[in-house]
């Protein structure tokens, strides 16, 4: 982008966050850079800048830099779930298409502000994997590059089993003493306790001489926590390895788990507005002049208008309309979500 329109990306998108506020937006703070497509897809691959080096991301942003340059897909922006938020923009995209894209950044930084799944996420995450990566540089400085590699994979190759309802609900919480109950009496009575019943032999079951003991007490779904608190021969930096990787992967999981989410709903309904070269019109009425035979012109991200070629249009779908607490809606066709 010339220095001319990094001016105007300025003041558009001092307009946008004004804007975002007026529709009842709280976004972070953010942060925008404009970077080239190495960057960006070197930031993407390793999913957070200064990540600690590992070859899967170097492996990840091979795939996805050869994918843009064959024009296969293009990363338009880049999020981070800080605050402040950092947004980064691709200096190759024209001044209308990151307009655009900064208005639909505010979107991102109100959601990670404001939905449940992210609430216990670190907003300072890019200090923590910074110091992630020099731990690692450490000890790879102390036992070798190769061991702490041939580790690093093998810690990866299951980063993914967690708890992944860890962030909502946290640690269990003691069992509290079991009330007594209140039913009434009657001839079923007997029904309620056959649990009760089967807990208590099992329990007795538990306590035969020669049964071994449950081990752990409970079950443990996040198989990560349970090696660093549970593996006997793991050397203190193999734990402390466990643990980076763990604390990483519970920043990304929220990101995935709300993917349809985040992104919204990419079909229009009769009252989305469309920019047009007649100003912003409501799709049904663009419809009805497209019915007519006129031809009508709509913004596109390559900086000039484009003629409608072809449309679809479903009568009578049965549409998904959502409510904010905010009062925002969202509304769209099922089949249509923005994956």
């Amino acid at each position: 982008m010339a220095d001319s329109e990094i001016e105007r990306l300025r003041d558009a998108i001092d307009c946008a966050w004004e804007e975002a506020l007026k529709f009842g937006l709280d976004p972070f703070p953010t942060h925008f850079e404009l970077v080239p497509a190495t960057i960006m897809y070197e930031f993407a691959s390793y999913g957070l800048p200064g990540r600690f080096s590992h070859w899967t991301h170097g492996k990840a942003y091979y795939r996805q830099k050869m994918q843009y340059d064959f024009g296969l897909s293009k990363i338009y922006e880049m999020v981070v779930n800080t605050n402040p938020s950092y947004a980064f923009l691709m200096d190759m995209n024209n001044l209308l298409q990151n307009t655009f894209v900064a208005a639909h950044v505010f979107g991102h930084t109100d959601f990670f502000k404001n939905n449940a799944y992210f609430q216990s996420t670190s907003r300072r995450m890019i200090d923590k994997v910074s110091i992630h990566a020099e731990r690692v540089a450490k000890y790879e400085f102390d036992h070798g590059k190769a061991e702490v590699e041939r580790f690093l994979d093998a810690a990866l190759s299951i980063q993914e089993h967690i708890d992944y309802n860890l962030l909502l609900h946290g640690d269990e919480s003691p069992k509290k003493e079991e009330q007594k109950s209140t039913r009434p009496t009657t001839e079923y009575d007997d029904l309620w306790g056959l649990d009760r019943k089967a807990k208590e032999a099992e329990e007795e079951r538990d306590r035969r001489p020669g049964r071994p003991p449950k081990f752990p007490e409970k079950p443990e779904k996040d198989i990560l926590l349970f090696l660093m608190r549970y593996a006997p021969h793991l050397q203190p930096w193999q734990r402390d390895i466990i643990e980076i990787v763990r604390t990483e992967m519970l920043y990304f999981i929220p990101q995935a788990q709300t993917k349809v989410m985040n992104e919204g709903w990419a079909c229009l309904t009769g009252e989305s507005l469309v920019l047009t070269e007649r100003g912003l019109l409501r799709y049904d009425t663009l419809h009805e002049l497209l019915a007519q035979g006129e031809g009508v012109t709509v913004g596109s991200g390559n900086g000039a208008p484009d003629s409608i070629t072809d449309r679809h249009v479903r009568r009578n779908a049965s549409t998904i309309r959502l409510r904010t607490r905010r009062g925002l809606v969202l509304e769209g066709d099922d089949e249509h979500k923005l994956n």
